[in-house]
């Protein structure tokens, strides 16, 4: 029986085709980075001296965790974060909590009678809001938090997930607000209002020199003399969704 033997070239030439037929799947790449987290928002809430900050931000942060329950809850961040700036660099609790609002002259004489080792009183002021800067840093970073004032804004403005919110309200509901708390006549609350507001505005200048409180730097800017709080926390939960949105 006469056998038919294919030359070497040309069966080569025939299993190449066939492979060439067999589709490869693609190599898993073992370098590619891993998906981006999702953006955890945090929300800074600058206020003009007694426009009612504090009580927003505890109904706002109750209201998030009902909307949002998440695996972390948002918190809130005003005495709270006083007291842990304290703690954490063992710092006066008066100091911390009177960084923002008090005349310059007080602190440096306070932080005078300190006794730091060579360092002047301005550079001690320095020391002390650098740890309110630093927490502040890292609680935003976290997210789900909610931060009063400190300067809040421009520590944070240029961070991921921020929603940057601006209280205001009339000099005159500011001073009745202030006259019933502190139990004063409204000359004094006026008095006291007008040297709130020299030394915050004082307070800025000194450790941001270059930013403002444009209207531009905030998502809003809401007045608590003409919008109630559950109003307020609408537009502020809108903000949020919008942001964890944008950041999925």
């Amino acid at each position: 029986m006469k056998m038919h033997v294919t030359p070497l070239g040309e069966g080569i030439r025939s299993i190449s085709a066939v492979i060439r037929t067999v589709p490869i799947p693609p190599k898993a790449s073992t370098d590619e980075p891993p998906p981006p987290a999702p953006v955890l928002p945090f929300i800074t809430l600058s206020r003009q001296p007694y426009a009612g900050a504090w009580t927003l931000a505890q109904q706002l942060v109750d209201a998030l965790n009902l909307s949002d329950p998440g695996e972390r809850p948002w918190t809130c961040w005003d005495r709270e974060l006083v007291e842990k700036v304290a703690a954490d660099h063992h710092l006066s609790r008066e100091l911390v909590e009177s960084i923002e609002d008090e005349h310059y002259s007080w602190i440096t004489d306070f932080l005078s009678s300190l006794s730091f080792a060579d360092s002047s009183p301005i550079t001690d002021e320095a020391k002390v809001y650098e740890g309110v800067a630093t927490t502040i840093r890292t609680l935003a970073k976290a997210g789900r938090v909610v931060i009063v004032g400190r300067g809040g804004v421009f520590l944070t403005r240029r961070m991921v997930g921020g929603i940057h919110i601006r209280l205001i309200a009339s000099a005159e509901n500011r001073v009745a607000f202030l006259a019933q708390k502190l139990n004063m006549s409204h000359e004094l609350a006026a008095a006291r209002l007008r040297q709130l507001e020299r030394n915050r505005m004082g307070f800025y200048k000194r450790y941001w020199p270059g930013e403002s409180l444009n209207l531009d730097v905030f998502a809003a800017t809401l007045n608590t003399g003409v919008l109630d709080t559950p109003t307020m926390i609408q537009i502020i939960q809108a903000l949020v969704r919008q942001r964890v949105m944008a950041g999925r």
